[in-house]
């Protein structure tokens, strides 16, 4: 009897030969048993003899190289994968699930048509087709919330279970209450952990009202329907861009005081939907007001500011009609002699500086009153229309009415001191 061992290497070593191969041989397989002596297992099954073997190796030698894409887990029977669950309560499934790479559960009592496949990982026999099936089947499950977020610390959807044979039917149920169990524990408002004791954690739903359940640490044991439900349920409330599904799912399942609300899972379902749909229309609503009164208050900032510019305008007209005629009076005083040279001059002096100072207070002072509606409406739109959106708020601003007063604000601003200063400078220029 000759014992033979495969290294980590996977080399076949010979560990022990019967007797003296040196002595047992001539001289003709001398140089060949020497070899198996040393260790050669092709030497020494080249030598004439009806051998007894036995064969050691480590079964997990084959999955060090097997694709390192995934988590390779080495076990004798079905029965060891399920202990391992019932050993991990669904609130710490990470200790199982939640490596980086995809948990395969290799189990050398399976043939090579048993198999089940889960969301990211799957239970395979010790077959190198399924090991090489499995892996190239690996794909990675896209979270719509990172894991390390969730009480479980894994998502439903990679407990899932997704196809297998039917002998592996009790490894599916309890994937599928585990994963059910993750769904309900990332739905919950609370879970409190600290709390967890006799098999069960203590989970709280903040709705209408506030209620309390229990789950059991191998998961809910539901209906297929309702599992079917609970984890619709998680997809639905965790889509990127869900706003009110985790609200109405709160409300709904928190009138389930009596009986926990996975237990009713498809009318949870239902239920939620049609409150999530109402909210939307009720949203939609506000948003509608809201977007319609950022408009009509923006044209009103419009009309406003349009408002303050025109009586600024009709100002400046007046003042320069008034400073002109004021020269003319001078210049009338002194073709009659009633005003010296001296005193003329003195006049218009004083009549350009009153006109350059208007210029410098209306540049100043007035235009900013002019322009102060728009300039708060830009800085208070967001809390003004805090529904819309930063495109729909751009377009509110977009406004011709807004674009229109805001051309003649600035436009208005420059012209007006300029015509203080040339009025001023026909005032200082015009001889008497």
């Amino acid at each position: 009897m000759a014992e033979i061992e495969v290294d980590s290497a996977g080399r076949r070593v010979v560990t022990s030969v019967p007797g003296n191969l040196l002595a047992a041989y001539g001289r003709e397989l001398r140089s060949t048993a020497n070899r198996a002596a040393s260790g050669n297992a092709d030497a020494m099954a080249s030598l004439p003899a009806d051998w007894e073997l036995i064969v050691r190796c480590d079964l997990r030698l084959p999955l060090r190289r097997a694709d390192d894409r995934a988590e390779w887990t080495l076990l004798q029977n079905i029965a060891d994968f399920h202990a391992l669950l019932d050993a991990t309560p669904v609130w710490d499934a990470r200790a199982i699930f939640g490596s980086e790479k995809a948990p395969i559960f290799v189990v050398t009592s399976l043939g090579p048509e048993s198999y089940l496949r889960l969301g990211r990982g799957a239970i395979v026999g010790l077959h190198c087709a399924n090991i090489s099936k499995f892996a190239d089947m690996l794909g990675a499950v896209g979270p719509s919330l990172s894991p390390s977020a969730l009480p479980s610390g894994v998502l439903p959807k990679q407990l899932q279970p997704v196809d297998g044979s039917d002998d592996l039917a009790s490894s599916r149920e309890r994937m599928t209450r585990l994963a059910v169990g993750t769904a309900w524990l990332a739905l919950s408002t609370n879970v409190n952990l600290n709390e967890a004791q006799a098999g069960r954690v203590n989970v709280e739903i903040f709705g209408l009202q506030r209620v309390r359940h229990s789950i059991a640490s191998s998961g809910l044991d539901v209906s297929e329907e309702n599992a079917r439900a609970s984890l619709d349920l998680y997809d639905w409330a965790s889509e990127p861009n869900a706003v009110d599904q985790q609200i109405a799912i709160d409300q709904v399942a928190s009138l389930y005081r009596d009986d926990p609300p996975w237990a009713s899972a498809v009318d949870v379902l239902q239920a939620a939907r049609d409150v999530c749909a109402t909210l939307r229309r009720n949203t939609i609503g506000e948003v509608l007001l809201a977007r319609r009164a950022a408009r009509s208050t923006a044209i009103a900032a419009a009309e406003q500011a349009s408002e303050r510019t025109s009586t600024m305008v009709k100002n400046t007209a007046e003042r320069c009609i008034a400073s002109l005629l004021a020269v003319g009076g001078v210049i009338a005083g002194r073709s009659v002699a009633a005003l010296s040279e001296s005193q003329a001059e003195s006049l218009q002096l004083l009549i350009a500086l009153f006109l350059f100072g208007l210029a410098i207070w209306s540049l100043l002072f007035e235009s900013l009153p002019a322009r102060a509606p728009l300039r708060s409406f830009r800085q208070d739109i967001g809390s003004i229309a805090d529904l819309l959106s930063i495109e729909e708020r751009n377009e509110v601003l977009s406004l011709a009415a807004i674009k229109s007063a805001e051309r003649f604000t600035t436009l208005m601003n420059y012209v007006l001191p300029a015509t203080y200063v040339a009025v001023g400078v026909i005032a200082l220029i015009v001889p008497a």
